[in-house]
């Protein structure tokens, strides 16, 4: 059996395997407020696009609608596009 003599440490290996796990990096700082921000502005946009599902057309219908009104103002009159 080999035995290395004289070896110098020129900088520490990464960390893997179990030494990976108990030894985690800080996690970066987060904007509190932004992230507040962005999630009321999900939920408003949930919100908004839930009013204009309307249960009584056919997912198709529903999908045209969808695409249209990215690209123009739109709304239901019953189960018409208008």
């Amino acid at each position: 059996t080999a035995v290395a003599t004289g070896v110098a440490v020129i900088e520490p290996a990464p960390l893997t395997g179990s030494d990976a796990l108990t030894k985690k990096p800080p996690l970066p700082a987060h904007d509190l407020d932004a992230i507040e921000n962005r999630k009321r502005r999900a939920l408003e946009r949930a919100r908004e696009d839930a009013r204009h599902i309307n249960v009584r057309v056919t997912v198709r219908a529903q999908l045209i609608f969808d695409a249209l009104r990215k690209t123009m103002p739109c709304e239901w009159n019953e189960t018409e596009i208008i």
